[in-house]
């Protein structure tokens, strides 16, 4: 008999919502699984919510690859991609350093996702990105902060000039500017004969250099003593900046 004033529960109506989007709960369903540390609840709230963020402003099916060093529940959690947390997870070569800023490391001792940009799925010649959040980036070296050897991705502030070194899908080994930011830097290809270099969203330099070839070799990050807190690369998203962006910048905000 139903109560008056009660409203029934039907079976086969379905369960209630889960808290989490459903690919941020897979990430910490394969954690547990691992026995991993999982991050606070602050930190998985703010984790879902970046999630959410991505697909709200269309990168996050663009994105082959996402590692968030920061804010994780251990180094192990740190090393998983959020895009594939099932597949290959990233290791550590040598001892690089984590901590809940993300981790550093030199050009012998640093992060190697395990994946080829070009093997990976979105990233192509003419369309691809590659970035990273460091809340404090110094002039530490010539080591690179991410990189993928060969006809090359390649993220790399240097003290010698000082200046950045950027290759997208091409080997040109020059000092392309002298503009330091600290946040989220990140370099997007559209076109065959230039990419476009965004800092916090802002576009501070188009770079006229022709794409090569796709790299072959994996993805390795956290290359010097600047602290790496998330990488990530995909295909071009320069129609998706600043919102793209910024994702990433109000996660690392988040309290």
């Amino acid at each position: 008999m139903i109560m008056q004033g009660t409203i029934p529960l039907l079976a086969g109506a379905g369960s209630p919502p889960s808290a989490f989007d459903a690919d941020y709960q897979a990430i910490l369903n394969v954690a547990t699984a691992l026995g991993y540390a999982l991050p606070t609840a602050g930190n998985q709230t703010a984790g879902n919510k970046l999630v959410l963020d991505l697909k709200s402003c269309g990168a996050w099916s663009r994105l082959d690859g996402l590692w968030v060093y920061m804010k994780a529940g251990d180094n192990n959690f740190a090393l998983l991609n959020w895009k594939n947390p099932t597949g290959v997870k990233a290791i550590r070569v040598v001892s690089p350093t984590w901590s809940a800023a993300g981790y550093s490391g030199t050009s012998t001792s640093y992060i190697d996702t395990q994946i080829v940009p070009g093997a990976s799925g979105n990233y192509a010649l003419n369309s691809a990105h590659a970035g990273f959040y460091c809340a404090s980036l110094a002039a530490v070296g010539t080591q690179d902060v991410v990189d993928a050897a060969g006809s090359a991705v390649r993220l790399w502030w240097r003290n010698s000039g000082p200046g950045w070194r950027f290759f997208l899908n091409d080997n040109t080994n020059i000092v392309t500017e002298r503009v330091k930011t600290d946040g989220v830097n990140m370099i997007s290809r559209a076109a065959s004969n230039q990419f476009v270099h965004y800092a916090n969203g802002t576009v501070v330099q188009t770079i006229s250099r022709n794409a090569m070839a796709i790299p072959t070799t994996k993805l390795h990050t956290s290359k010097s003593a600047n602290v790496v807190g998330l990488v990530y690369f995909g295909s071009n998203v320069s129609d998706l900046e600043p919102a793209y962006s910024q994702c990433y910048l109000d996660f690392a905000n988040a309290s």
